[in-house]
């Protein structure tokens, strides 16, 4: 493997307990329609992500310029040296484009670990509340719940004929880690509240820790929601993805509300 680029290494310097690698494309795996999996290869040293965590991917547009995108370890493996990432590839945009047209031996650079939601220890149960882009971390986070512990997984995706949803995009519990998984297809928002609404009610292990990553909007009114139905507020974690009609910054963030109200 080459030494990542100064770049990297510099913005890696930056950031409390990153590092900089330069990964290989080793394998891709297409885990459902819109959700495709890369297994990359690398130097892993120092690297050690909490799960939920993300890598900065430098991928390129068509001008050959670069730009930054962020994605959840969906796994890694320290004995074979390498991570999976779950990209969302229906969209037009650089990353999902990097993602369709990757090859085996390919090489991309990255910084990491990112990232600041972590699992609430104390709660009993933990529910996720997901679209396409939080799938990921969806998967990593409730992979590292322990007992006793229940987990509630609730994913907003888009239906695929010919395809059992709930089994292409279930975590794997750790054993004594009983799993109710919900795939939710309809996307008319008073429809997934009262869906939500009626999973909560059922949850009967307290206290209730939820984490909502998606859409910008999506996550804001999920997350109102959940307030209004008694989950503590200080027990639900949030982290948006994307935002509806607006590319994600250089950075791989969403498009900050000031940037948004100046155009």
């Amino acid at each position: 493997m080459a030494p990542p680029s100064e770049r990297a290494t510099t913005i890696a310097a930056r950031l409390e307990g990153a590092v900089a690698l330069d990964l290989a494309v080793v394998e891709t795996y297409g885990v459902t329609k819109g959700i495709l999996e890369l297994t990359l290869e690398g130097d892993l040293a120092g690297f050690s992500p909490w799960p939920g965590q993300d890598l900065m991917v430098s991928v390129p547009r068509s001008d050959d310029t670069a730009r930054w995108r962020r994605y959840t370890v969906r796994r890694i493996d320290p004995t074979s040296s390498t991570i999976d990432l779950w990209v969302t590839t229906d969209t037009d945009g650089p990353g999902a484009t990097w993602a369709s047209n990757a090859e085996v031996g390919d090489h991309v650079e990255a910084v990491g670990p990112r990232g600041k939601v972590t699992l609430d220890q104390g709660a009993a149960t933990h529910l996720f509340v997901v679209d396409p882009s939080g799938v990921a971390a969806m998967c990593a986070m409730a992979e590292g719940v322990v007992e006793p512990a229940l987990v509630a997984t609730f994913a907003l995706m888009p239906p695929v004929p010919g395809i059992e949803l709930s089994t292409a995009i279930a975590p794997l519990c750790a054993e004594g880690v009983p799993l109710l998984p919900h795939v939710f297809m309809d996307d008319r928002m008073p429809m997934i509240l009262s869906a939500l609404n009626l999973t909560v009610t059922h949850l009967e292990e307290k206290p209730i820790a939820a984490y909502v990553f998606g859409e910008l909007a999506l996550t804001r009114e999920i997350v109102a929601d959940l307030a209004d139905q008694g989950i503590d507020p200080a027990r639900i974690a949030s982290k948006p993805y994307w935002r509806k009609d607006r590319a994600n910054e250089s950075n791989g963030e969403p498009m900050r509300e000031e940037a948004a109200r100046s155009e």
